[in-house]
């Protein structure tokens, strides 16, 4: 897992699209069902343990939430992650021997944190001392509920608005990228999606209205923070977001810059067969069980598109509910409008229209074993809208063993084993390509 600098190959090109030699990187279903409280989460250590721990210069340690209780962790150096539960004496500890005990000051601040692993002695990391502030923005007809973490220091901070994939629904689910962004002097802004935790507004609506959001959210943070630097807002998307973050850039010439983590450049029609397809091959299934699976999709579209052929679809449905395939499908079994309502909003979104208004400067990381938005396919459609937006300062950048979850994959289909570990370089080439542009 350890990479080094002299592993990164340029491929030329007049706008550089890279081609990383890495050894790792997931597109949920479009449509997933989850609670809206915030209260999976152990909200009480947001004002006490959450935070950014420097175990030494440029490396950090970042302390987030973790859904169902407990927090996460993840080492800015190794890329390694995991849920750390509480277990005794004030210690927090992970299944592989990783361990960490919170240290007080006099005044019972946390100052750092005593931290372990096995193989290795214990040692200090100190607390950064992030500041963190909740707001609520307007945005149409409704109200965005987030919190804006900021770096040590008055400012004013460059600013990332950071948007997660499709199951993302709570600001503390992509709490950890918002923590390393802050360590490095970069303010992070997350927030509960439209109509979901403390934010109001309807769960389900087309990616134009996601894409107002974040344009709100800009436009705020530029109006009204005196703290932040307004020419230096931008966004970072993953997967599903990507799609309405690219929206959000060409209707807005105040977002500063865009980091496309495992985007998609096609419409959601075609990266779902695909997805479907590849998954299905990278995980073993035969080709008669995959032209199965195709149908299904096939029929499902029909309908999602038109409203035509429900009888056709239910009956090959119901005989294919059974089958290991089919939960790879998302197909509902009825015909409740409420059940295909996003996919009506959403299905045949193309975001090439979009894409060929962006002037801002893009960061593009795909995953060469992301069987869920295929790298080749994504890269030269990324390259050619650019391009022709006469763009001027876009990368693409394709991570080798490495899938749509931004982790160590051979791979890539649902079924194989991964590591609790990003690549670290990921992370820091991330920070630098960011802090080269501000």
């Amino acid at each position: 897992m350890n990479l080094r600098a002299g592993r990164l190959f340029i491929i030329p090109s007049r706008h550089r699209v890279l081609s990383l030699i890495f050894v790792a990187l997931a597109i949920p279903s479009p449509v997933v069902a989850q609670s809206d409280h915030r209260d999976h989460f152990e909200l009480h250590h947001w004002d006490d343990l959450v935070g950014s721990y420097e175990i030494e210069s440029g490396r950090y340690l970042a302390i987030g939430l973790n859904w169902g209780g407990g927090l996460t962790y993840l080492d800015t150096g190794t890329g390694r992650f995991g849920t750390l539960t509480d277990s005794t004496n004030g210690r927090y500890a992970d299944q592989s021997g990783f361990a960490i005990r919170f240290v007080r000051g006099p005044a019972g601040v946390i100052t750092g944190i005593e931290w372990h692993e096995d193989g290795y002695p214990e040692q200090v990391a100190n607390a950064l001392g992030l500041k963190r502030e909740n707001i609520t923005i307007p945005s149409g007809d409704a109200v965005l509920a987030g919190t804006l973490i900021l770096p040590p220091g008055a400012g004013p901070h460059p600013t990332i608005i950071h948007s997660g994939g499709a199951s993302w629904i709570v600001r503390e689910q992509v709490m950890d990228e918002a923590l390393v962004y802050a360590s490095h002097g970069i303010a992070a802004f997350i927030y509960d999606k439209r109509g979901w935790g403390e934010s109001t507004g309807d769960k389900t609506v087309p990616f134009e209205t996601s894409a107002r959001d974040i344009v709100a959210i800009s436009d705020y943070l530029r109006q009204n923070r005196t703290d932040l630097n307004p020419k230096q807002i931008g966004i970072s998307t993953y997967s599903q977001s990507g799609w309405y973050g690219t929206l959000a850039a060409s209707t807005s010439d105040d977002i500063a810059f865009l980091i496309l983590n495992v985007p998609s450049a096609t419409t959601v029609y075609r990266q779902e067969f695909q997805r479907v397809e590849h998954e299905l091959r990278a995980d073993g299934f035969s080709p008669e069980q995959i032209d199965e699976a195709l149908s299904l999709m096939n029929l499902m579209s029909q309908f999602s598109r038109t409203g035509d052929g429900w009888d056709e679809y239910i009956a090959l449905r119901e005989g294919a509910s059974e089958q290991p395939w089919f939960r790879y499908l998302f197909a509902p079994k009825t015909a409740d409008p409420e059940s295909w309502r996003w996919g009506r909003m959403n299905w045949e979104y193309n975001p090439l229209p979009a894409l060929i208004r962006i002037s801002a400067p893009v960061l593009v990381l795909l995953g060469e074993h992301d069987k869920k938005v295929l790298p080749e396919v994504n890269r030269s459609i990324f390259e050619m809208a650019l391009d022709a937006a006469g763009n001027r300062d876009f990368e693409i950048m394709i991570v080798p063993d490495m899938n749509h979850s931004l982790v160590a994959s051979q791979r890539g289909g649902r079924t194989e084993e991964t590591p609790n570990q990003m690549v670290a370089e990921v992370i820091e080439l991330r920070i630098q390509w960011l802090k080269s542009r501000l």
